[in-house]
């Protein structure tokens, strides 16, 4: 369960922070880890899984119906079901991660996280346009 929790902690700086190719690299590393380890070492599951966290993250950045989304969450499930005799167990590793990488990524945005750069000491100076 600590490789899937590190994997999505690892998305989650991904998607806040510049050094994305760092976390991308660490979350599949991680996922890698869980499914040789805890798992039939299948290539096929840890395949289905990483195109189905692919989906989810173009499901956010996408307007549409969302079948990019249920069908990310569709390969998510088959991979980590596929992945695992015992459904019990995946679902509850799953969803401890899910809520640890939900409550960091609440803690982010709060802290002070901005998708921008803070001008506010130009504000009531006077500048001239080229």
């Amino acid at each position: 369960m600590l490789f899937l929790v590190i994997g999505f902690l690892c998305l989650v700086f991904m998607l806040f922070t510049s050094k994305y190719y760092l976390f991308g690299a660490a979350a599949v590393l991680s996922f890698l880890l869980y499914f040789l380890y805890f798992g039939s070492g299948n290539w096929l599951t840890l395949l289905l899984f990483l195109f189905g966290i692919m989906l989810l993250i173009v499901e956010l950045f996408i307007p549409d119906f969302g079948l990019v989304g249920i069908a990310g969450f569709l390969m998510v499930a088959a991979g980590l079901f596929l992945n695992n005799e015992r459904i019990l167990e995946s679902v509850l590793d799953v969803s401890l991660a899910i809520i640890i990488s939900g409550v960091a990524t609440s803690v982010l945005l709060k802290k002070g996280y901005s998708s921008s750069k803070d001008y506010s000491e130009f504000l009531g100076m006077i500048g001239t346009a080229t």
